[in-house]
C-alpha cells in the first residue's frame, strides 16, 4: 500500500537507472531547533518518505531513491558595515 503522493507518483514515472532526490536537512538530527518545530518534522518526514520509499517493491530495483541532508555552516560574524559607511 502507498501512503503518499511521491510515492505513487514514483511508482508510475520513476524509470529503470531513474533517480529521485529528495531534500531534507541534516539539523533535525544534529541538535533540537525548538524555535523551527514545523521545518524539523517536515524534514524529518522527508527523510523516512525516502527510506521507506527505497524499499518498495513498486518502485523498480535498478532505480535510486535518496534525500541530501544539506546542513549550515556558521562563520565568526565579521561587521562590515564600517565600509558601506565610508562610501
Amino acid at each position: 500500500m502507498i501512503y503518499s503522493l511521491a510515492a505513487h507518483l514514483a511508482t508510475k514515472y520513476l524509470n529503470s537507472n531513474g533517480l529521485l532526490l529528495l531534500t531534507g536537512a541534516a539539523v533535525p538530527f544534529k541538535e533540537p531547533s525548538p524555535g523551527m518545530l514545523a521545518y524539523a518534522l517536515s524534514k524529518t518526514a522527508i527523510h523516512a518518505l525516502s527510506l521507506n520509499m527505497a524499499e518498495l517493491e513498486e518502485i523498480p530495483k535498478d532505480a535510486t531513491v535518496t534525500s541530501i541532508l544539506p546542513f549550515i555552516i556558521q562563520f565568526l560574524s565579521i561587521d562590515l558595515s564600517f565600509v558601506f559607511l565610508k562610501l
